[in-house]
């Protein structure tokens, strides 16, 4: 077996995927070493191309994944610890070997090991007769069949893939030697990461983005192109390593006594996928750099929807290393130093690094630590930034300056239309927030104060209002000059105009003289609506008589019922006779009040109905006019 194509170029993606390229000469076939958990990965996209060479990929072999004592054990196999070549000399019996002694060769047929107490002796057939020979004196052994020479290699073989723990080798087969072999494949990887320095130096700033990279397999990486990409092409897993069986349907023997066996319609079962086959076609093609390592950063690229930093020069990760690569440095000029504070937050507000992404590069998130004076200014975290785009980047607080708000909220109807059944009022609900701000510092300030913006408001712009100079769709943004040792207070406003439909039957005269006095209401429409509510209120004064009727005609029933009980226990003569005649008296009286109720509840209801029909009407009028 020969050595192996050293990796060339490495791919780092996004999503934890690894893609490598292998390049070089070999004098024949070779194996590659993976991690059990990449196996699935690498079958799924290895890809050998001579580039080179007039030979051809005849295979690529590997161990199924079962476990290699098990499959010792089914072949009769496994031999007992320190006692390697009696187990093997056991397995052997029935078979052919020559055992070397320093006296000489002994050959025969294997019966057996005979033992007692230290002593060990090869019992062998020869001739005719059985030999002994002893075991101690015994320097080799050679097995005269070919299934003898067959099993001891299967258990050469599954003894290293017992031993090799968490590796699996695949051998790509190939006719001969060739000058250069292109291999590539994929396995998951850590995913790289970036983290940011940001120097301050007045007006501007030096960014420096450094790439983490972690080496994604068990060798050394030497004098590689790396590249990182944003890239997260859609990748999945799928078990492709261990073997796959198809349930079949179980047929019972059959009893050709009675017949011949019945012949049943054929079905379809699912497709076992093939053996892997050398792949064919032209071998990956290797992406030069074309550039030399200049200490500073990556060339960086869009290829297609991804972008990515290609590493100058050659890169070195040992195994089981990370390493910190350049990805980004470039001076920022036109950077701003900003204080930014948003109610809800603490009193003091953030200092803010503001630049725009002027580099040739997309800005991945990441942690961000600032310096400023050449000292350490505190950290932040850098968002997805694409070229050309602002950021702004919140590192520290100012304890120098206070801030905090004061909202106050009012509405007020601001129109009245008379509607089909219902009033429609124009309700302008306001917000006003007094900022209140402190500098106690020696040194004049800008702070700039966020607000959020409420759903459907607009920006109040009287003359007592504050204007924003900037809207985000979240938040109105407001400048506010905070001189030394003072205290600036300024007001924003913000208001919504909804539509209330309030019933006929709950609007109160005094609302109405008061939208008259604002002028919300017309003369004509205060006047119409007047008569509407004069009309509802007789007609809930009616109401209210009808209800009380209706009390004293309930209290009446209640007392007939009492009086003719106490009639049917009453006798004409004597005291009680005279009480029956108190009792029939005060019923007739209770009876002709309840018909004067009836009546009077009718007539009550009839007037009511006629105030509202009146509302109406008046309503209906003053719709049309």
């Amino acid at each position: 077996m020969t050595t192996r194509p050293e990796v060339t170029r490495l791919v780092l993606f996004k999503h934890g995927i690894a893609y490598l390229e292998r390049r070089g000469a070999t004098e024949g076939s070779f194996d590659l070493t993976f991690r059990a958990s990449e196996m699935n990965d690498v079958l799924k996209s290895l890809a050998v191309g001579i580039v080179d060479g007039a030979v051809t990929v005849e295979s690529l072999d590997y161990a199924a994944p079962s476990d290699p004592d098990d499959d010792l054990e089914r072949r009769n196999l496994s031999l007992p610890t320190g006692d390697a070549l009696i187990g093997l000399l056991r397995v052997a019996r029935g078979r052919t070997v020559e055992a070397f002694t320093g006296a000489g060769s002994t050959s025969g047929e294997v019966i057996g090991v005979q033992e007692d107490n230290d002593r060990r002796q090869l019992v062998l057939w020869t001739s005719g007769r059985v030999e002994l020979v002893d075991l101690a004196g015994v320097t080799g052994v050679r097995f005269a069949d070919d299934q003898t020479g067959d099993d001891i290699s299967y258990l050469v073989d599954r003894s290293r893939a017992a031993t090799a723990g968490d590796t699996r080798t695949v051998t790509v087969a190939l006719s001969g030697p060739s000058h250069d072999v292109a291999v590539s494949y994929i396995v998951q990887a850590p995913v790289w990461r970036v983290s940011y320095r940001l120097i301050c130096d007045g007006d501007a700033i030096d960014l420096v983005a450094v790439g983490i990279v972690h080496n994604p397999i068990d060798e050394d990486l030497d004098g590689i192109d790396l590249t990182l990409t944003t890239g997260r092409p859609s990748s999945f897993e799928i078990d492709l390593y261990r073997d796959r069986r198809v349930a079949r349907a179980t047929v019972d023997d059959v009893d050709y006594e009675t017949g011949p066996p019945p012949i049943y319609q054929s079905f379809g079962v699912e497709a076992v996928p093939a053996a892997m086959s050398a792949p064919t076609g032209a071998a990956p093609k290797t992406r030069s750099l074309g550039a030399v390592f200049d200490g500073r950063s990556a060339e960086a690229a869009e290829v297609g929807e991804q972008f990515e930093y290609r590493v100058r020069g050659a890169v070195s990760l040992k195994r089981g290393m990370a390493s910190m690569v350049p990805l980004v440095t470039a001076r920022l000029t036109g950077a701003r130093r900003e204080r930014f504070w948003r109610p809800g937050s603490s009193p003091e507000p953030d200092i803010v690094a503001a630049f725009d992404n002027s580099t040739d590069a997309v800005l991945e998130a990441g942690p961000v630590v600032v310096y400023d004076e050449n000292s350490y200014a505190g950290e932040a975290m850098m968002p997805f930034t694409a070229r050309g785009a602002g950021v702004r980047l919140a590192f520290g607080k100012d304890p120098a300056i206070t801030c905090r708000s004061m909202p106050r909220h009012s509405s007020v109807t601001t129109r009245v239309r008379i509607g089909d059944g219902a009033l429609l009022q124009e309700v302008r609900s306001e917000t006003a927030t007094t900022i209140a701000i402190v500098n106690k510092g020696d040194a004049d300030r800008e702070v700039i104060v966020e607000l959020p913006i409420t759903d459907q408001t607009t920006a109040m712009t009287a003359d007592e209002y504050i204007s924003a100079y900037e809207e985000t769709d979240v938040y109105r943004r407001y400048r506010i000059d905070v001189p030394a040792h003072s205290r600036a207070d300024v007001t924003a406003g913000e208001y919504r105009v909804a539509e209330r439909w309030t019933s006929y039957t709950d609007i109160r005269h005094q609302a109405l003289a008061d939208w008259l006095a604002r002028s919300v209401l017309d003369r004509a429409t205060f006047d119409a609506l007047q008569a509407v509510l004069r009309h509802h209120d007789k007609a809930a004064e009616l109401d209210a008589v009808v209800d009380d009727l209706r009390s004293e005609y309930d209290h009446n029933i209640a007392e007939q019922d009492r009086l003719t009980k106490q009639l049917d226990v009453l006798r004409n003569e004597g005291s009680e006779g005279r009480v029956r005649e108190s009792a029939v008296a005060r019923l007739v009286a209770l009876q002709q009040r309840t018909d004067e109720i009836d009546a009077a509840v009718a007539a009550t209801t009839a007037d009511a109905a006629a105030e509202r029909a009146a509302a109406d009407s008046a309503l209906a009028d003053a719709t049309t006019t």
